[in-house]
């Protein structure tokens, strides 16, 4: 067991100037203006303050009946009083089948892991900005003049909602896992979950009028899903290995906060139904070349699901060379990303074309 505390301030100023005789002082004389109307400065700062105490028990039975129980309460100060704590328990148990006395003889022949995996839990979600339980007011010099002066105007930013609290995801979990290992130079490990993730609670930010807003807990998603991955390496000479890996996964996300909503059941916007990626690698003593790819299936860039909303499905290919080095006790990486080959056009997001072929090359040291 054991508890964290973490603290973040944020403290930002903005200056801005209108109207300079000689610009090549650059932002190092702001205030040398002529019409000191036409200077704008703003300020702002901020805390967030989040506090957990936790604890985690682990049993093994029999070398093969394992068991996880853990058990935490967060507390964020960007909720309201009275709703800052919420606690978010979880248990997970493994069944190593592989170490059954009747799977010794499968064990021996093909196996070195064969597991079933159960786990259920709950989990929080604080991320909002600071203070979004709280009515704020923001200020700033008003666009009139009285005589010669702007008069400072204040007005509502944000209203308050003293019942906001945590975000909610109730998580549940079915997974096997299967690895063989046994020839001195083949292995392969394949993975296969599947989930149900109830969301509630889910934070929102909505209009009171077109300028104000406030958060509140509305939303609720079931998500269902299945993530599939397969890892297979074949040692093809001393210190030359071929690395294939793909996944795949399928996540049906869908708005359940309203019954009688014509939106109910639809797709959560952005989130596909499908996608995957693949790649094969060639790792040497030189220099390791992987060539991979990763795609969706088509989403959609609303909740609502209107007309032309639809973002299309893509699959981008990229090649990598990487290798690392061993220089004064530490290492040195180098590597060169050449991505989108095949130049395909697509979107991430909607409107937002994402650029053809291009490369980065980066370097990193770690002592």
């Amino acid at each position: 067991g054991g508890f964290t505390s973490q603290r973040t301030d944020v403290s930002r100023r903005y200056t801005k100037g209108v109207g300079y005789l000689d610009d090549s002082v650059g932002a190092e004389n702001m205030s040398a203006l002529l019409d000191k109307r036409n200077l704008t400065e703003d300020t702002s700062r901020s805390s967030i303050q989040r506090l957990s105490v936790l604890g985690r028990a682990m049993y093994t039975l029999m070398g093969r009946y394992h068991f996880t129980a853990t058990a935490r309460a967060d507390a964020s100060s960007n909720f309201a009083e009275g709703h800052k704590w919420a606690f978010f328990p979880a248990f997970a148990f493994k069944w190593s089948l592989i170490n059954e006395p009747w799977m010794l003889n499968v064990k021996a022949s093909a196996l070195n892991a064969l597991s079933i995996r159960l786990s259920a839990g709950r989990s929080g979600n604080d991320s909002i900005p600071a203070y979004a339980s709280q009515s704020v007011l923001d200020s700033g010099n008003s666009t009139w003049l009285f005589g010669d002066n702007q008069q400072l105007a204040y007005w509502p930013l944000r209203l308050e909602n003293p019942s906001l609290t945590w975000a909610k995801t109730d998580q549940y979990n079915i997974g096997v896992t299967w690895m063989s290992n046994n020839s001195k130079r083949t292995s392969i490990k394949l993975t296969l979950d599947g989930y149900l993730n109830n969301i509630k609670d889910k934070i929102v930010a909505v209009p009171y009028n077109m300028f104000v807003w406030t958060n509140i807990n509305v939303g609720k998603v079931r998500v269902i899903g299945l993530d599939a991955t397969a890892d297979i390496r074949q040692e093809i000479a001393k210190g030359h290995r071929i690395v294939i890996s793909a996944s795949y996964s399928m996540q049906r996300a869908e708005n359940r906060t309203n019954s009688a909503s014509p939106y109910y059941g639809n797709q959560i916007a952005y989130i596909p139904e499908h996608s995957g990626s693949a790649s094969i690698g060639y790792e040497n003593p030189y220099v390791n070349i992987s060539i991979h790819g990763t795609g969706t299936s088509m989403r959609y860039s609303n909740n609502e699901h209107f007309e032309d909303s639809e973002v299309s499905g893509y699959w981008e290919t990229g090649v990598t060379a990487y290798r690392d080095f061993n220089i004064c006790g530490g290492t040195l990486s180098a590597r060169f990303d050449l991505k989108n080959i095949l130049d395909k056009q697509y979107e991430i997001v909607k409107a937002y074309p994402m650029p053809g072929i291009s490369y980065m090359i980066s370097v990193g040291y770690k002592f």
